[in-house]
């Protein structure tokens, strides 16, 4: 069977999600994500994982989000990016209890699903 990022691309695809994957890399890849819930709710943005080799095993270590929501709003756990280069947030918040979940990719959106109520709400502009 197999593991890493082609199948977590493939159950990607069996959702309808469209997976990309950066040039040079075994195990990045992105898609169009609407966020469903939370204080961006109705947004799109890019997001991004690095996928084990052995996932399901063990589950992407915490999301990428493009354009940067995150980067000067206090977050604990927001990071440079090191993987995906300028202009993405690497939000370090792995799954809590993978090993309790039966390891698919409708596991791990409801974990992101679970941390859109953490992302910071947009910045107001001035009129």
């Amino acid at each position: 069977m197999t593991q890493g990022r082609d199948r977590f691309a493939g159950e990607l695809r069996e959702l309808g999600l469209n997976p990309e994957f950066p040039e040079n890399s075994t195990d990045l890849l992105y898609f169009s994500w609407l966020i469903e819930n939370g204080p961006r709710s109705g947004e799109t943005v890019d997001l991004g994982l690095q996928v084990p080799v052995n996932f399901p095993i063990e589950s992407p270590h915490g999301p990428y989000y493009r354009p940067q929501i995150m980067q000067g709003r206090g977050m604990q756990g927001v990071h440079e990016n090191q993987a995906f280069g300028p202009g993405w947030d690497h939000w370090s918040r792995p799954h809590p209890a993978w090993e309790k979940t039966d390891g698919s990719v409708k596991a791990y959106l409801r974990h992101l699903r679970t941390l859109n109520e953490e992302l910071p709400a947009p910045l107001a502009h001035a009129a």
